[in-house]
């Protein structure tokens, strides 16, 4: 991580980018995080119909997953036993998909949101015994915005947080481009 965050903040992550199937990602991502989720005795609740159509996006397969993995994990972590983190498609403005990670830990206030994006800024994890140096959030921020997404967080004190990332939808046969931030 400390690697990733260093890659990212002096532009030098190269990237390609390709059409990926988002389903496909979100279900990788809700196999990977179930283990962490029995851990912390959370639940995950894969909220996305079954019956939906393939929807893609143009994105670093590798770093999307990335990205959509540190929200299940921060989700996952900053819960409470017994927690809910629900995972869920949303459809935005015309073109683009919303994907965003709900959980039920005790929220963020107000005048912390502008900071949570920040490296090392871990608010009142370290006093929780929360593991994690704090970088997370920065790397999903970067590597979001670096794919042509967008990242935030909407959040209630004592109620809970969602995580949310939105990309362009694009058409499955969209061309293979390879981005060198240098």
């Amino acid at each position: 991580d400390v690697l990733d965050i260093s890659t990212v903040e002096t532009g030098e992550m190269a990237m390609s980018l390709i059409a990926v199937n988002v389903l496909e990602v979100i279900q990788d991502v809700y196999l990977q995080a179930m283990k962490l989720a029995k851990k912390y005795g959370v639940e995950i609740i894969f909220a996305i119909e079954e019956s939906r159509a393939p929807v893609f996006v143009r994105v670093d397969k590798e770093r999307f997953q990335q990205v959509l993995l540190i929200l299940m994990t921060n989700a996952i972590k900053f819960n409470r036993k017994p927690g809910v983190v629900t995972l869920f498609l949303q459809d935005t403005e015309t073109g683009k998909i919303g994907l965003a990670v709900k959980d039920q830990g005790s929220g963020i206030a107000k005048q912390n949101l502008e900071t949570i994006f920040k490296p090392f800024e871990r608010l009142d994890a370290y006093n929780k015994g929360i593991d994690g140096l704090g970088i997370g959030l920065a790397i999903a921020k970067q590597l979001t915005e670096n794919m042509g997404g967008t990242i935030g967080v909407e959040s209630e004190e004592k109620v809970g947080s969602v995580f949310y990332v939105v990309f362009p939808i694009c058409q499955a046969e969209d061309k293979h481009e390879f981005i060198d931030f240098e």
